[in-house]
Order: C-alpha cells, then structure tokens, then sequence
C-alpha cells in the first residue's frame, strides 16, 4: 500500500514537472509569437509629414501603395507612414463646403536603398508658391479618390 503511494506521488511530482516544462515552453513561445506579432504590427518606416501652414484646416488624402485620410489642423503638423511605393497627395482646405479648395500633387515617390527610408515633407499653402508643384482639383475628383473624409486619421 506504502510503495503505491510513494508511486502515485512520484507520478504527480513527475505530472507536475512535466506541466511546468509545458507552461514554460509555452509562455515563451507565446511570448516569442507575441514580439513578432508586434514586429509585424509595426508602421512602415517610411515618414510623410504634413506641416500646415496655409492659415486654415486641411483633410489630406494620400493616394499610393498606402491610402489614409489624415485631419491636419492650421499651424500644426502630422506624420503618417507610408509603405514604398509611388504617390499623389489630395488636399482639402478650409472649414465649411463653401470656403473649400482643392489641390493635387505631383506624383512623387517614397523608396528605400539600404537602411536608409523615405522622410518627406510637404508644407501645405492654400496658393502656389510652396515646396511642391500642386494643381487646383474639382472637389469632385477629391471625393472620388475612394477614401472617405467621414473617418479620417487622427
């Protein structure tokens, strides 16, 4: 009776190991599954900054590899990142649908050589004059960009 205890008290002890080992390979492989999670999760590298300085709001859309809608208030800046790719930028100014205009960008491009990435900044002004050509846009080609200004980023 003694030996058959001192047995079954050596199997939950070996039970117990045994469930520990596996608690433990499985928390760090977990874990290791959650950093690449996270490692995959994370923006692309390349930088687009929009820096408003046209004196009213903007709704910007980015149009390319990576398509996002992005609020940019008066005076501030905002940064997005973008996958590499080819791009055009659509921008939106003003406050209310009877003060609105509307500019297109040249196409431009954000590349990678290397380790090195893509950091771009568009001044945005409601005229010619700023650092990228622009053209005036209809608002409905804005509109038909297919991204919608009702969610925008923040």
């Amino acid at each position: 009776m003694e030996l058959r205890e001192n047995c079954t008290n050596e199997l939950i002890v070996q039970g117990v190991k045994r469930i520990r080992t596996l608690v433990v390979v499985t928390g760090v492989l977990w874990i290791l599954g959650w950093a690449s999670l996270l490692w995959a999760a994370q923006p692309a590298p390349h930088k687009i900054i929009f820096d408003n300085q046209s004196g009213q709001n903007a709704l910007v859309k980015l149009i390319g590899s990576t398509k996002l809608v992005v609020k940019v208030p008066k005076q501030r800046k905002k940064t997005v990142h973008a996958a590499e790719g080819d791009y055009y930028i659509l921008v939106r100014y003003g406050d209310s649908i009877k003060d609105f205009t509307y500019t297109k960008s040249d196409p431009f491009a954000v590349t990678q050589s290397g380790d090195q990435y893509s950091i771009i900044t568009f001044t945005l002004y409601r005229t010619r004059g700023g650092d990228f050509n622009v053209t005036p846009v209809s608002p409905e080609e804005f509109e038909k960009a297919g991204l919608s200004a009702k969610d925008p980023s923040p």
